[in-house]
């Protein structure tokens, strides 16, 4: 998947006899957004949120996928571009709900502990972020 939002990994391969497997990403040279908390002014937070909120857009939208572990460790920053990263417990919506619990518990909302929800969870974990 590729989109200016999200963490494009441009390459994938095994190192050392197939012992390790090698994940090229993007270079995201601003880190994490849990590392720049009480340090964005107004503006930048604006811009960060719109891009998150996009990069949503075409996750859910565009490919009909739930990212279901959305938090500030997981979205790096180039300047004022999020990249929302670690898609590695995102689920395509093959059905309208999904019942798996999994995610960090103080991002997910209410229907993940349930057991049944969609992709409005990531929603839910955006608004916990802005907070």
């Amino acid at each position: 998947m590729k989109h200016e939002n999200l963490l494009w990994a441009r390459e994938f391969f095994y190192y050392d006899k197939e012992k390790y497997f090698i994940i090229i990403t993007d270079y995201c040279p601003d880190g994490s957004l849990e590392q720049k908390i009480g340090d964005l002014h107004e503006g930048s937070i604006i811009k960060i949120m719109a891009g998150i909120a996009n990069g949503l857009r075409y996750l859910h939208v565009g490919r009909n996928v739930v990212h279901r572990d959305l938090k500030p460790e997981n979205i790096l920053l180039d300047g004022d571009v999020p990249k929302i990263a670690d898609l590695g417990i995102a689920k395509e919506m093959r059905t309208q709900r999904a019942s798996t619990y999994i995610g960090t518990p103080w991002y997910m909302a209410f229907e993940m502990f349930e057991g049944d929800y969609d992709m409005e969870v990531d929603i839910w974990a955006l608004g916990i972020i802005y907070l």
